[in-house]
């Protein structure tokens, strides 16, 4: 069976070691708190795995050492990859796997941390481990926890020169 519809979903990020500034350096910030809006399309087949694509739009609070604060966005494309462990995992509604899952995901920025359209400028791959669960039996709405590593890579130096990986740990809610 080959099920596939609309994706959106709201992505919390508790860390990420593996995300550039969302702007040019310098100056480089101390910090920020990252939220992603993800708007695409979703395909599940009867094997247990997934395929997505979206675009991505990630808000960003970044502080700076003098203390200051401001806010920055950017838009990605997203590919994603999930394959969900056979024994341990379900399809309800027909619609969307949940249970024990490892995902694979590769994104390019569009807008944000340069000057224009950077399509490939600003690249980054993640490998998640987590667990996706129903928020609701009668609705298709899920959540998802997962902890994986990811690298990001500024061709052009501009946010960060060269390539920055870390662990990462997330949060997702999604409607399929």
């Amino acid at each position: 069976m080959l099920t596939s519809g609309p994706l959106l979903a709201l992505i919390l990020p508790f860390v990420d070691l593996g995300d550039i500034p969302p702007m040019q350096t310098p100056p480089m910030p101390n910090g920020a708190a990252r939220m992603e809006a993800h708007a695409g399309w979703f395909l599940a087949v009867d094997t247990g795995i997934e395929f997505e694509t979206s675009l991505v739009g990630a808000g960003y609070l970044v502080s700076f050492p003098d203390g200051s604060r401001a806010k920055r966005g950017t838009l990605a494309t997203r590919l994603a990859a999930t394959w969900f462990t056979p024994g341990e995992s379900d399809m309800p509604l027909d619609r969307f796997w949940v249970g024990p899952f490892i995902r694979a995901e590769g994104s390019t920025d569009l807008l944000g941390r340069h000057e224009g359209l950077e399509f490939g400028s600003v690249n980054k791959a993640v490998l998640d481990f987590g667990f996706r669960f129903s928020l609701r039996e009668d609705h298709p709405s899920a959540g998802a926890i997962g902890i994986g590593y990811g690298m990001s890579h500024d061709r052009e130096g501009v946010a960060f020169e060269g390539i920055k990986h870390g662990l990462r740990l997330q949060l997702d809610l999604a409607l399929r």
